[in-house]
């Protein structure tokens, strides 16, 4: 060999060499990539704020696409993972774009064992199939329901604060969650669970993990001032005017008694037990295309009248079937800070019913008005919150240099059901309403509910 064909060997290989050492460097600064399924766009962590924030250049892995990509999402106005006692933040999009790093252990293979101390809930999948099945960029963890591994699992999730025979304190380390679905008015009483729970899984926007029916995200473009008028006419070939589908009659809220009242100056056709029209709902692809080829409105009554509470009644019965909801339930600012804007109808917006039956009646003879609350079609779209990826993500960050050191709720019964968060029918009221009621000042800063040690970085 030739000593021009040695030199040039010898500086490939330094190239290479160096190379290498370069790229081992740049491992230790930035999070691993890591491959959507189905060959999906990568993921890639990049450092915004104070956590590795995945970029959305691409279609994120937590939306659906049919058919290729769809516009960008509007980025998160906030990069907190963490609930703070004063600040009611949507940390969905943020949470779901974490890649967790520890800069003292960097090694992210060990997994993290999660125990559901109530059961497995139906369709979900034991162990890390629940993970790998939902694409999760951190899948390292593993769903069990074996009580007998309790003093080894890094998080334990409590259904419903359903202790069940818990005799045992909390080992060091180890996060307890109370998962919720349901309103105050209709789980337990938590005024005697005080320095119990470290995080909390609900519908609450200032949950730890918010765990909503539904969310939607405008599209990064969508215009919060002026969205273009609809390309069709929502309200052609509808003959009716409003229906209801509800089978408890004897809601907190006295729901009922307003519908009744409702009733008498618009027609109200109500379905199942508390009604006389029936759609089964064993037949609910039926049901819904009723509601999309005949009716007008939707009454997405919700049983109580609490801080966040919109179930799938506002979005599955009528916002994905083409009909304006008619909404009770959260506070009016509740829905205006998550639901689509100019999507649906507050009844707190109108001093009575007779005066909500008037604007309804307006709606109903004027085509042009009706759709004016189908402007937000195709301004944004539902995702997927990933329940399960985001819990995996935060027990996995939970050890990280840049997580609380030590988060717990000191009166759950005050955080979760104090002063404020739900409303009830007053003395002279036939039904619950957030109209006139006398302010409470900042009932997500209740004292002692949220505590967060944080820690000291040398």
């Amino acid at each position: 060999m030739s000593r021009v064909a040695v030199r040039i060997l010898w500086f490939a290989v330094f190239l290479l060499g160096s190379t290498l050492v370069l790229w081992g460097l740049l491992q230790d600064q930035v999070p691993q990539t890591y491959d959507t399924p189905a060959g999906g766009p990568q993921l890639v962590g990049t450092s915004r704020g104070h956590f590795p924030y995945v970029g959305t250049t691409s279609t994120p892995y937590f939306r659906p696409v049919p058919g290729g990509s769809s516009p960008k999402l509007r980025p998160p106005k906030s990069s907190r993972i963490w609930p703070t006692l004063h600040e009611r933040e949507d940390r969905i999009l943020t949470q779901l774009n974490l890649i967790p790093t520890n800069p003292k252990h960097k090694d992210q293979t060990e997994q993290k064992l999660i125990l559901l101390y109530n059961g497995l809930p139906d369709g979900t999948l034991h162990g890390s199939a629940r993970f790998r099945a939902d694409g999760c960029p951190v899948d390292n963890c593993f769903v069990s329901n074996d009580r007998d591994v309790m003093d080894k699992a890094d998080a334990v999730v409590f259904e419903g604060g359903m202790f069940d025979n818990v005799h045992q304190p909390r080992p060091p380390g180890q996060i307890w969650i109370l998962f919720l679905l349901e309103s105050p008015e209709n789980v337990a009483d938590f005024t005697s669970h005080r320095d119990v729970y470290n995080w909390t899984a609900t519908y609450r926007l200032d949950s730890t993990i918010n765990t909503p029916y539904e969310r939607f995200i405008p599209y990064a473009n969508a215009s919060d001032v002026q969205l273009p008028p609809p390309r069709r006419n929502y309200a052609k070939g509808k003959t009716k005017k409003v229906a209801w589908f509800v089978s408890n009659c004897y809601s907190v809220n006295k729901r009922g008694a307003y519908a009744t009242e409702l009733a008498k100056y618009i027609a109200v056709d109500v379905y199942g037990a508390c009604g006389n029209m029936t759609c089964l709902r064993d037949d609910r692809k039926r049901c819904y295309q009723m509601l999309t080829d005949t009716y007008k409105f939707y009454l997405a009554f919700e049983n109580s009248n609490c801080r966040d509470y919109i179930t799938e009644k506002f979005y599955w019965n009528a916002l994905y079937n083409d009909i304006v909801p008619v909404v009770m339930g959260a506070h009016p600012d509740d829905y205006a800070a998550v639901a689509p804007p100019g999507s649906y109808i507050h009844v707190d917006d109108f001093e009575s019913p007779r005066h909500l039956a008037e604007y309804l009646h307006k709606l109903d003879n004027n085509d042009t008005l009706y759709n004016e609350y189908f402007r937000w079609k195709g301004s944004g779209e539902f995702i997927n919150t990933k329940y399960w990826c985001r819990l995996c993500s935060l027990v996995h960050e939970a050890a990280s240099d840049r997580a609380p050191l030590a988060m717990w709720y000191g009166n759950m019964g005050r955080w979760w059901n104090g002063p404020g968060i739900c409303v009830h029918p007053r003395t002279n009221d036939r039904w619950a309403t957030w109209r006139n009621q006398t302010s409470f000042g900042d009932v997500f800063a209740a004292p002692n509910t949220l505590n967060v040690l944080h820690r000291v970085i040398h």
